[in-house]
């Protein structure tokens, strides 16, 4: 499975990236006590207001650049990382959904960067990065009723359509108990710099092999612009 993006998207947006991440054999179980202790940790790291490194550099920064992509690009929606700081910073903690998930969640938190793990069974063909276009909808997480997306919006897409926006997932592609292939993906946007993607998956694999039983990450990969 490949992962591209759209060449127009690169043209009006030099420097969006993303690294993607397959992942086979995946058991998929409430987290072991080793990931909710680091969750824990960078959550009390949050709240003290010490969210410039966590576990890894670059976070506020990336947190701002996103918060400037977002506006250029008219989402309405926040990327995933600025959504679970503010979380956290309410004195809530980011939901314990399961391994899998705790870990993107994880990664996010730590680098100021969105984090996505996707069913690749529910995925249709590849995966394109690229610009919703008029009239589009998706399907949110838990949700039953389509969701219409701003045109120009960033958003991943299939041959039966948009699965994500923002590094959030629909419904069809969510990680769930039957779950054993996830494609996990970290975005870059324009201000990040490729170092904090590489840490931010360096972080994700490593975490993976350590509390997802069964599971031999592939090396992080970068997505190529599309024919």
């Amino acid at each position: 499975m490949k992962v591209r993006i759209d060449p127009q998207l690169c043209a009006e947006h030099p420097g969006v990236a993303v690294r993607y991440v397959l992942v086979d054999g995946v058991t998929v179980e409430r987290s072991p006590p080793r990931l909710r202790e680091l969750l824990r940790r960078v959550e009390e790291q949050i709240r003290a207001g010490d969210i410039s490194e966590p576990l890894l550099p670059g976070v506020r920064h990336n947190l701002d650049a996103w918060a400037a992509f977002s506006r250029e690009t008219g989402a309405e929606v926040p990327p995933s990382p600025a959504w679970l700081v503010e979380l956290v910073g309410t004195g809530r903690p980011v939901p314990r959904t399961s391994n899998v998930v705790d870990v993107a969640n994880l990664a996010a938190l730590c680098s100021g960067l969105p984090v996505a793990a996707f069913d690749r069974d529910e995925i249709a063909g590849g995966a394109v990065v690229r610009q919703a276009r008029e009239g589009e909808s998706y399907v949110a997480l838990f949700e039953r009723r389509p969701t219409p997306l701003r045109p120009g919006e960033i958003v991943y897409a299939d041959d039966e359509g948009v699965f994500s926006r923002h590094a959030k997932d629909s419904h069809r592609t969510r990680v769930r108990e039957s779950t054993t292939r996830v494609l996990f993906v970290v975005d870059g946007c324009p201000g990040v710099v490729e170092g904090d993607l590489d840490r931010a998956c360096a972080l994700l694999t490593d975490t993976l092999r350590d509390v997802v039983p069964g599971c031999e990450p592939t090396s992080p990969r970068p997505a190529t612009v599309a024919d």
